[in-house]
Protein backbone atom coordinates (compact mmCIF):
# COMPACT_ATOMS: atom_id res chain seq x y z
CA UNK A 1 0.00 0.00 0.00
CA UNK A 2 1.37 3.52 -1.36
CA UNK A 3 1.37 6.50 1.42
CA UNK A 4 -0.99 8.30 -0.68
CA UNK A 5 -3.73 5.46 -0.01
CA UNK A 6 -2.68 4.73 3.83
CA UNK A 7 -3.50 7.91 4.03
CA UNK A 8 -6.55 7.80 2.33
CA UNK A 9 -7.85 4.54 4.31
CA UNK A 10 -7.42 6.42 7.74
CA UNK A 11 -8.74 9.43 6.44
CA UNK A 12 -12.13 7.71 5.75
CA UNK A 13 -11.93 5.47 8.88
CA UNK A 14 -11.49 8.78 11.00
CA UNK A 15 -14.56 9.95 9.07
CA UNK A 16 -16.61 6.76 9.66
CA UNK A 17 -15.94 7.32 13.64
CA UNK A 18 -16.79 10.79 13.40
CA UNK A 19 -20.19 10.01 11.63
CA UNK A 20 -20.95 7.70 13.97
CA UNK A 21 -20.87 10.09 16.99
CA UNK A 22 -22.84 12.38 15.01
CA UNK A 23 -25.70 9.86 14.47
CA UNK A 24 -25.16 9.26 18.18
CA UNK A 25 -25.85 13.06 18.73
CA UNK A 26 -28.71 13.60 15.80
CA UNK A 27 -30.88 10.57 17.54
CA UNK A 28 -30.40 12.14 21.10
CA UNK A 29 -31.65 15.32 19.90
CA UNK A 30 -34.47 13.27 17.96
CA UNK A 31 -35.37 11.43 20.76
CA UNK A 32 -35.23 14.66 23.15
CA UNK A 33 -37.57 16.12 20.69
CA UNK A 34 -40.31 13.06 20.70
CA UNK A 35 -39.85 13.41 24.45
CA UNK A 36 -40.36 16.96 24.83
CA UNK A 37 -43.40 16.30 22.72
CA UNK A 38 -44.82 13.51 24.78
CA UNK A 39 -44.79 15.74 27.92
CA UNK A 40 -46.91 18.52 25.47
CA UNK A 41 -49.80 16.95 23.98
CA UNK A 42 -51.78 19.49 21.44
CA UNK A 43 -55.24 18.91 20.57
CA UNK A 44 -54.22 16.54 17.54
CA UNK A 45 -52.89 13.91 19.95
CA UNK A 46 -56.31 13.53 21.48
CA UNK A 47 -57.96 13.65 17.86
CA UNK A 48 -55.60 10.81 16.75
CA UNK A 49 -56.23 8.99 19.86
CA UNK A 50 -59.91 9.08 20.03
CA UNK A 51 -60.94 8.94 16.18
CA UNK A 52 -58.15 6.36 15.30
CA UNK A 53 -57.14 4.96 18.41
CA UNK A 54 -53.38 6.09 17.58
CA UNK A 55 -50.96 7.65 19.83
CA UNK A 56 -49.25 9.36 17.57
CA UNK A 57 -46.23 9.15 20.44
CA UNK A 58 -46.05 5.49 20.17
CA UNK A 59 -43.68 3.90 17.71
CA UNK A 60 -45.11 1.26 14.70
CA UNK A 61 -42.59 -1.81 14.12
CA UNK A 62 -42.51 -3.46 10.85
CA UNK A 63 -41.10 -6.52 9.88
CA UNK A 64 -38.89 -6.71 6.56
CA UNK A 65 -36.67 -9.50 5.66
CA UNK A 66 -36.78 -10.88 9.05
CA UNK A 67 -35.95 -7.78 10.64
CA UNK A 68 -37.76 -5.58 13.22
CA UNK A 69 -38.11 -1.90 11.84
CA UNK A 70 -39.20 0.82 14.57
CA UNK A 71 -40.92 4.22 12.41
CA UNK A 72 -41.74 7.09 14.70
CA UNK A 73 -43.26 10.31 13.06
CA UNK A 74 -41.43 13.96 13.19
CA UNK A 75 -43.55 15.97 11.29
CA UNK A 76 -44.41 18.84 12.44
CA UNK A 77 -47.96 19.22 14.59
CA UNK A 78 -49.92 22.53 14.29
CA UNK A 79 -49.12 25.61 12.17
CA UNK A 80 -47.05 26.88 15.25
CA UNK A 81 -45.00 23.33 14.97
CA UNK A 82 -41.99 22.91 12.34
CA UNK A 83 -40.71 19.16 11.48
CA UNK A 84 -37.84 17.36 13.35
CA UNK A 85 -34.73 17.83 11.68
CA UNK A 86 -36.75 18.76 8.55
CA UNK A 87 -38.09 14.87 8.51
CA UNK A 88 -41.44 13.46 8.55
CA UNK A 89 -40.18 9.93 9.57
CA UNK A 90 -38.01 8.12 11.35
CA UNK A 91 -36.46 4.84 10.40
CA UNK A 92 -35.04 2.57 13.26
CA UNK A 93 -33.24 -0.30 13.55
CA UNK A 94 -32.89 0.12 17.37
CA UNK A 95 -29.27 -0.11 18.60
CA UNK A 96 -27.90 0.01 15.20
CA UNK A 97 -29.37 2.39 12.80
CA UNK A 98 -31.48 5.10 11.76
CA UNK A 99 -32.74 7.30 8.64
CA UNK A 100 -34.42 10.69 8.30
CA UNK A 101 -36.91 10.66 5.81
CA UNK A 102 -38.72 13.42 4.66
CA UNK A 103 -41.82 13.14 1.98
CA UNK A 104 -43.04 15.60 -0.57
CA UNK A 105 -46.67 15.15 -3.02
CA UNK A 106 -46.25 16.68 -6.41
CA UNK A 107 -49.02 19.13 -7.34
CA UNK A 108 -51.42 18.89 -9.74
CA UNK A 109 -49.14 20.06 -12.45
CA UNK A 110 -46.74 17.16 -11.49
CA UNK A 111 -44.38 19.85 -9.64
CA UNK A 112 -42.49 19.01 -6.47
CA UNK A 113 -41.80 22.13 -4.21
CA UNK A 114 -39.00 22.87 -2.66
CA UNK A 115 -38.89 23.62 1.46
CA UNK A 116 -35.23 25.20 1.39
CA UNK A 117 -34.89 25.58 5.22
CA UNK A 118 -36.91 22.06 5.82
CA UNK A 119 -34.54 20.43 3.45
CA UNK A 120 -31.39 22.39 4.82
CA UNK A 121 -32.17 21.09 8.02
CA UNK A 122 -32.75 17.55 6.93
CA UNK A 123 -29.36 17.51 5.14
CA UNK A 124 -27.48 19.11 8.13
CA UNK A 125 -28.89 16.31 10.02
CA UNK A 126 -27.00 13.42 8.18
CA UNK A 127 -23.82 12.39 9.61
CA UNK A 128 -21.89 11.52 6.25
CA UNK A 129 -19.94 14.96 5.17
CA UNK A 130 -22.14 15.68 2.74
CA UNK A 131 -22.87 17.75 0.59
CA UNK A 132 -22.31 17.40 -2.42
CA UNK A 133 -23.54 13.83 -2.71
CA UNK A 134 -20.44 10.85 -2.42
CA UNK A 135 -21.56 8.00 -3.89
CA UNK A 136 -19.22 5.69 -1.66
CA UNK A 137 -21.39 7.26 1.56
CA UNK A 138 -24.77 6.07 0.06
CA UNK A 139 -24.23 3.44 2.50
CA UNK A 140 -24.69 4.98 5.28
CA UNK A 141 -26.79 7.81 4.39
CA UNK A 142 -29.08 9.56 7.10
CA UNK A 143 -31.00 11.52 5.38
CA UNK A 144 -33.55 10.37 2.45
CA UNK A 145 -36.06 12.70 0.38
CA UNK A 146 -39.28 10.60 -0.80
CA UNK A 147 -41.09 12.18 -3.71
CA UNK A 148 -44.56 9.73 -3.05
CA UNK A 149 -47.20 10.54 -5.81
CA UNK A 150 -50.75 9.13 -5.29
CA UNK A 151 -49.94 5.50 -5.97
CA UNK A 152 -47.37 4.48 -3.37
CA UNK A 153 -46.17 1.94 -6.30
CA UNK A 154 -44.19 5.25 -7.74
CA UNK A 155 -42.38 6.32 -4.80
CA UNK A 156 -38.78 7.66 -5.69
CA UNK A 157 -36.48 7.59 -2.64
CA UNK A 158 -33.24 9.71 -2.92
CA UNK A 159 -30.74 10.87 -0.41
CA UNK A 160 -31.47 14.34 0.43
CA UNK A 161 -28.38 16.05 -0.63
CA UNK A 162 -29.15 14.62 -3.89
CA UNK A 163 -32.30 15.83 -3.84
CA UNK A 164 -30.88 19.28 -3.12
CA UNK A 165 -29.13 18.87 -6.61
CA UNK A 166 -31.58 17.90 -8.67
CA UNK A 167 -33.65 21.49 -7.48
CA UNK A 168 -30.16 23.29 -7.97
CA UNK A 169 -31.35 26.87 -8.04
CA UNK A 170 -34.85 26.22 -8.86
CA UNK A 171 -38.04 26.22 -6.32
CA UNK A 172 -39.42 23.27 -7.64
CA UNK A 173 -38.88 20.08 -10.05
CA UNK A 174 -41.08 17.97 -12.17
CA UNK A 175 -41.14 14.78 -10.23
CA UNK A 176 -39.90 13.13 -13.50
CA UNK A 177 -36.84 14.47 -12.72
CA UNK A 178 -36.77 12.40 -9.21
CA UNK A 179 -38.15 8.88 -11.13
CA UNK A 180 -33.91 8.09 -11.22
CA UNK A 181 -34.46 6.71 -6.64
CA UNK A 182 -35.31 3.83 -5.30
CA UNK A 183 -39.13 2.57 -4.70
CA UNK A 184 -40.12 2.65 -0.98
CA UNK A 185 -39.29 -1.34 -0.68
CA UNK A 186 -36.40 -1.41 -2.16
CA UNK A 187 -35.71 1.29 0.36
CA UNK A 188 -36.89 -0.57 3.25
CA UNK A 189 -35.11 -3.54 1.95
CA UNK A 190 -32.02 -1.40 1.92
CA UNK A 191 -32.12 -0.12 5.15
CA UNK A 192 -33.58 -3.46 7.02
CA UNK A 193 -30.44 -5.53 5.23
CA UNK A 194 -27.85 -2.17 6.27
CA UNK A 195 -27.32 -1.42 2.61
CA UNK A 196 -27.83 2.33 4.27
CA UNK A 197 -28.51 4.25 6.99
CA UNK A 198 -26.90 6.01 9.80
CA UNK A 199 -24.77 3.31 11.41
CA UNK A 200 -24.81 4.65 15.30
CA UNK A 201 -22.15 2.32 16.21
CA UNK A 202 -19.44 -0.10 14.57
CA UNK A 203 -20.42 -3.80 13.36
CA UNK A 204 -19.69 -6.35 16.31
CA UNK A 205 -16.84 -8.86 14.94
CA UNK A 206 -15.68 -12.25 16.51
CA UNK A 207 -12.05 -10.98 17.76
CA UNK A 208 -11.19 -14.59 18.17
CA UNK A 209 -12.17 -15.75 14.48
CA UNK A 210 -12.91 -12.78 12.53
CA UNK A 211 -10.17 -10.46 13.54
CA UNK A 212 -7.45 -13.30 13.71
CA UNK A 213 -7.96 -14.40 10.51
CA UNK A 214 -7.81 -10.62 8.83
CA UNK A 215 -4.98 -10.09 10.22
CA UNK A 216 -3.53 -13.86 9.48
CA UNK A 217 -4.55 -12.45 6.05
CA UNK A 218 -2.14 -8.91 5.93
CA UNK A 219 -5.33 -6.93 6.42
CA UNK A 220 -5.43 -4.04 8.74
CA UNK A 221 -7.68 -3.79 11.44
CA UNK A 222 -8.69 -1.27 13.73
CA UNK A 223 -10.57 -0.89 16.66
CA UNK A 224 -12.43 2.47 18.18
CA UNK A 225 -13.45 1.99 21.97
CA UNK A 226 -15.98 4.65 23.12
CA UNK A 227 -16.58 5.55 26.65
CA UNK A 228 -19.97 7.10 27.30
CA UNK A 229 -22.83 7.58 25.37
CA UNK A 230 -24.86 9.76 23.78
CA UNK A 231 -27.89 7.24 23.30
CA UNK A 232 -28.98 6.92 27.11
CA UNK A 233 -30.42 10.15 28.07
CA UNK A 234 -34.35 9.80 27.44
CA UNK A 235 -34.06 5.93 28.91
Amino acid sequence: MQAREWRRLVEDINADIAGMVRAQQTLREVNDALVQRARNPIEEDFIHADMWDIDPHMPRITQVDGVSIQTRMLHRRGLSQKDIKGADLLYEIVGTKFALVQYKKPDRQGRVKRDKEQLDDLIASCPTPCPPFQSGFAYRCGSWYAVRPDSPKAASYVPACVAALVFGKSNSRTENQFIFGISFSDFQRAFGNCLTGARIGPEQLDRETIELTLIERDWVVFEALQFGSFRDRTA
